[in-house]
């Protein structure tokens, strides 16, 4: 993804949390969000790994992963995670990990009804969001909600009118939920007004290795194939 970002005239980057929790370095991949020296919020795997406590509404194959980077992270890198703020507002647009509705209690957002609740709660024309590790655009106009999903496999620039407020979730580097297996991200084109999602293949089977050889479980490595 890097590399691919860097490619283009990539200003900034925001990573939009969940940094550890399922893989099988996350010390690895804390290091190379760091290194970015870019804005960073909280996710809630992020959040957990911070915690010492059993957290019941996470499922056991999640807790499994989040109790790695527990012993896998060094405290310095636990106190990062835990210092990191749920939202932050920038010049045309604010990110946070679930919800602006209590963002504190990571709702999923999926019925109109939340999309309208988290939209109606966003700062300002757009907002930018993940934890369902599902690439979407919601936009809200005249009162109505209105759904996009981002199956393409071509990555094309797509203009936000001025009228619309738009809630756009950024998909995943990793753990897709969407059936896409490819890491995606979202490049956001403030002097243009566009974003762009871009879908990138990566070393897939190096990747479930990993994880087989930390001993985390072994349904964690097929669903990266699956994208589910």
């Amino acid at each position: 993804m890097i590399s691919d970002a860097e490619s283009g005239d990539i200003q900034r980057y925001v990573c939009l949390g969940d940094i550890v929790g399922y893989n099988a370095d996350p010390a690895a991949c804390l290091d190379l969000v760091q290194g970015l020296d870019c804005p960073v919020i909280k996710g809630n795997h992020d959040e957990a790994a911070t915690l010492t406590c059993d957290l019941p509404h996470f499922n056991p194959l999640a807790m499994k992963g989040v109790e790695y980077s527990r012993r896998a992270l060094k405290p310095e890198k636990l106190a990062y995670l835990q210092c990191l703020p749920m939202t932050l507002g920038f010049r045309g647009f604010a990110v946070v990990h679930a919800t602006m509705y209590q963002p504190q209690n990571w709702q999923y957002v999926y019925s109109h009804e939340e999309v309208w609740q988290c939209i109606q709660f966003q700062p300002g024309r757009l907002c930018f969001i993940g934890h369902t590790h599902s690439p979407m655009i919601y936009f809200e106009e005249a009162g109505r909600i209105n759904v996009v999903e981002m199956k393409s496999n071509t990555s094309i620039p797509i203009d936000l009118e001025s009228k619309r407020r738009y809630l756009v979730n950024v998909g995943s580097v990793g753990q897709p939920r969407d059936g896409d297996w490819r890491a995606c991200y979202v490049i956001f084109d403030d002097g243009k007004n566009t974003i762009e999602f871009r879908r990138l293949s990566y070393n897939i089977n190096a990747t479930k290795k990993r994880i087989t050889e930390v001993a985390l479980p072994e349904i964690l490595s097929q669903r990266l194939s699956l994208g589910r």
